[in-house]
């Protein structure tokens, strides 16, 4: 069978090339999987045509190389995964739409609202099997004298969807089930990069204000992937007088590119190598310019200048905020 080499986009191929691999490494499965789905939309489900793919690849590409049976393995299996589980997709929207009934449209619960942290969720799911390989592959490489951390890295990225329905599932507080199942997370390093955000939207969540009670609380953080420098501007705006907020920028799969504050029409460069440090500066700017947090900032930040800093937060506080600031004194002792 002739298989053409995947079609990429200008930028992709750029760093395939450029033995920067890395940056763009899901973005290259992605676009190998359309490239061929397009072709063989039913085809490829046997090892002989991967391993093909894969040599071709390896010889166009070398930078493809991680650790594995051969150069490319890495790169067929996930390229393997993201086409089962596209199929899969399509196969489930197709069903959805033909025999979706009104009775079952009704009893389907209502959308949550959308957060802005949703934006950055992975939306690709492993199947059960492939999944529980990506757990046993993980812990086989962190037991290793020198484990691969941009391995152990492209593997909790591939797995980080079923990870997170997985957590979700567990009741609040609970950190030995994970970390029994992830020993990996008892580095700091493997919970870097974009996983951050997540962990400070969770805070947000724990300890907002009550429904109904006067301002909302709001994220004091956003977070952009690939943006062009030029375009840098319009994304770290802010109006007179308004307290400063944290916009982070994200270079390929897990780079802090840049980290800025802005506050009243002003920005601040962090020149922060990681995403802890940038929320430092954050916290830190409030009280070089002696600033009150905003009311929609409170809770969070609030948490965060007691536990982090050490500094008692004295403001109001809602009722999340004191539950989940017990409960997490009483986890601490």
């Amino acid at each position: 069978q002739s298989l053409p080499i995947p079609e990429f986009s200008f930028y992709v191929k750029n760093c395939l090339r450029n033995k920067e691999s890395g940056k763009v490494w899901s973005k290259a499965v992605e676009e190998a999987a359309n490239f061929y789905l397009t072709l063989y939309p039913n085809e490829l489900d046997n090892h002989k045509a991967y391993r093909i793919i894969g040599q071709k690849m390896y010889n166009s590409y070398p930078d493809i190389k991680r650790e594995g049976d051969l150069p490319w393995s890495t790169f067929t299996r996930a390229l393997s995964q993201k086409m089962r589980a596209e199929r899969l997709a399509r196969k489930r929207k197709s069903l959805g739409t033909t025999e979706a009934t009104t009775t079952e449209k009704q009893q389907r619960p209502k959308k949550q609202k959308k957060s802005s942290f949703d934006d950055l969720t992975i939306k690709h799911f492993l199947s059960d099997e492939d999944y529980e390989t990506h757990v046993s592959e993980i812990q086989k490489e962190f037991d290793k004298t020198q484990p691969s951390e941009s391995h152990l890295k492209l593997l909790l990225k591939e797995s980080f969807s079923n990870r997170r329905t997985w957590i979700k599932k567990m009741a609040s507080g609970k950190v030995k089930p994970i970390l029994e199942k992830y020993s990996c997370f008892e580095y700091g390093k493997y919970a870097s990069g974009h996983k951050i955000p997540f962990l400070l939207n969770f805070l947000e969540k724990e300890t907002k204000y009550d429904k109904g009670k006067g301002e909302k609380s709001s994220s004091f953080l956003s977070v952009h992937d690939d943006i062009d420098e030029k375009d840098i501007d319009k994304f770290t705006k802010s109006g007179e007088e308004e307290a400063p907020k944290l916009i982070l920028f994200f270079k390929g799969e897990d780079t802090l590119e840049m980290s800025v504050i802005a506050t009243d029409t002003c920005r601040i460069f962090c020149q922060a190598d990681t995403v802890p440090d940038a929320v430092m500066m954050l916290l830190a700017s409030y009280y070089v310019f002696d600033l009150d947090y905003p009311r929609k900032y409170t809770q969070c930040l609030g948490f965060l200048q007691q536990v982090v800093i050490g500094d008692a937060y004295t403001g109001i506080k809602s009722t999340k905020f004191k539950h989940f600031m017990k409960k997490f004194k009483s986890d601490s002792e």
